[in-house]
């Protein structure tokens, strides 16, 4: 089975996720939504995600910094940002940290389905204003590693 976790601080969006895996994202289970970036750290080796969502605005670690700390302790893991912060120097940041895809909240969850399916099946994934925004930076070399999209 298709293993998601999922860190996400707003309590709204942590209920929905649970509500709407098992409707419209059945290929998936939904290991757990933690509150914080600690519990992540704690819980990713007895859950053993295969992906892992985060939200770049996080109340004690941000999202770019546990990105680091997933990649360095967990490298089989894939690492996406599911986010409403998706600012230039944050794209930026994920994308040299690691980060196997990058998907705006606004793009709803839909994207977030179809973002899933791709890192599921090894390919990154990035909202299309988000993959914009990496091919005009892309191309005036400020990324420090090359992209596959």
């Amino acid at each position: 089975m298709n293993r998601v976790y999922i860190v996400e601080d707003e309590s709204f969006l942590r209920e929905l996720y649970y509500d709407y895996f098992p409707l419209a994202l059945p290929e998936f289970d939904l290991v757990r939504v933690a509150e914080e970036d600690r519990e992540a750290l704690r819980e990713c080796k007895r859950l053993r995600p295969d992906v892992i969502l985060l939200d770049i605005t996080q109340p004690k670690i941000s999202g770019l910094k546990l990105l680091k700390i997933l990649k360095r302790l967990y490298p089989e893991i894939k690492v996406g940002f599911y986010t409403g912060s998706a600012c230039l120097e944050s794209i930026k940041e994920a994308v040299n940290g690691g980060a196997d895809g990058f998907i705006e909240k606004s793009g709803g969850m839909e994207q977030m389905k179809t973002a899933l399916r791709a890192l599921f099946s090894g390919e990154k994934y990035y909202s299309p204003n988000v993959l914009k925004q990496i091919n005009l930076f892309k191309s005036s070399d400020l990324l420090d590693a090359p992209m596959a999209s």
